[in-house]
């Protein structure tokens, strides 16, 4: 229960923190984070979707770079009231979309950043062990201003499938567009 309650946290605040992001420029020095953990909830069914990986289909190219990473929950939701010093592991990524040979998203230059930064466009991670092969999350689409539901399949060491995106929930500002213009149903090969 508790992990479903993080996992709701995390991806509840996507849209809080796109607003925040801005232009994707830095405003302030990297900061190291977490100094001290007195609960870490360490997700070793993470490390499997690690690395970059890269698939195609109908002119429309998607490469995602993906990272387990160890958050601070007090450090990312400062005004929460956390009973002590709690982490836990997340994947955060970033990607690229080309379409028809025109990059239309592009994350991957900051790749090197870290979870604090908030220059990540995919958030998400593993929290029901008895599903170990599958990730979810959200997955930022600026091109259509927007964040998209995301879930990820392992297949084996070299391949994972983005099996489905779709559109969050909630109370959309007009003009919305509801269409996703990323690949879906997609076989991605590790790089």
């Amino acid at each position: 229960m508790k992990n479903i309650i993080i996992l709701a946290i995390i991806l509840l605040s996507t849209h809080s923190v796109k607003a925040q992001k801005g232009d994707l420029t830095f405003v302030e020095p990297p900061q190291q984070f977490p100094v001290t953990c007195d609960v870490y909830n360490q997700k070793q069914q993470h490390e499997k979707f690690t690395g970059v990986w890269q698939g195609s289909v109908n002119d429309k190219l998607l490469r995602i770079e993906l990272k387990n990473v160890k958050i601070h929950l007090p450090t990312v939701f400062p005004n929460a009231n956390f009973p002590n010093e709690e982490c836990v592991d997340a994947i955060i990524g970033f990607h690229q979309f080309i379409d028809n040979g025109v990059e239309k998203e592009n994350s991957l230059p900051y790749h090197d950043t870290t979870m604090y930064q908030k220059k990540w466009t995919v958030l998400g991670g593993n929290y029901n062990a008895n599903i170990p092969n599958i990730i979810k999350g959200t997955l930022e689409h600026p091109s259509k201003n927007k964040s998209v539901k995301f879930v990820i399949s392992y297949i084996d060491a070299t391949h994972i499938k983005l099996e489905s995106l779709e559109n969050l929930q909630g109370t959309k500002l007009a003009p919305y567009d509801s269409s996703i213009s990323l690949p879906q149903n997609i076989i991605l090969t590790k790089q």
